[in-house]
């Protein structure tokens, strides 16, 4: 399906243009317990509240959840949300979701400075053309959630893309 490579692209393009940006991993919980990391009486924890990682680029969502796995966070999901087809070609919109922890009255800024350096990026591409390719459309637009669960923040930055199928052989079906 010619979307998903427009979307495999996308990932790389946000891999390269995050690469030298580190933030801030909630801590992982050295035993089970009931309850939740937005509760006041959280579990005690192995990893250093400092720790800073590369931001983990997921294809589609976030991988399921289980108590060995290290946080997800901070993250970047990118996935196909809908798509219009014309003769020869199919307009695609595709969401970029980026979440981020921090536990600092500024937080949300984490989450606010990957949205912007995503979006420059992606307006920076010569002619708006992504990967020789998939040409964007219209305007990006971003949105911060107004009900965000502290100390994780996320937002959404929503692209649209212009793929020309007949570039692409058919296929008997």
């Amino acid at each position: 399906m010619v979307e998903l490579y427009c979307v495999d692209a996308l990932c790389k393009l946000i891999k390269e243009a995050l690469e030298d940006i580190r933030l801030h991993k909630p801590p992982r919980q050295t035993e089970e317990r009931p309850g939740s990391l937005y509760e006041e009486e959280t579990p005690e924890y192995e990893d250093d509240p400092e720790d800073e990682i590369e931001i983990k680029v997921f294809n589609g969502w976030l991988p399921s959840k289980n108590f060995d796995n290290d946080a997800d966070y901070p993250f970047v999901t990118v996935r196909p949300s809908n798509a219009t087809v014309h003769n020869g070609a199919t307009d695609l919109n595709i969401e970029i979701i980026v979440g981020t922890f921090a536990r600092d009255e500024l937080a949300y800024q984490d989450t606010m400075n990957v949205v912007h350096r995503l979006m420059m990026r992606i307006a920076q591409l010569e002619n708006g053309i992504l990967d020789r390719k998939y040409e964007r459309m219209g305007d990006m637009k971003w949105e911060l959630p107004f009900e965000q669960k502290e100390p994780y923040y996320m937002a959404i930055i929503s692209t649209s893309w212009r793929i020309y199928t007949s570039q692409y052989e058919s296929s008997n079906v």
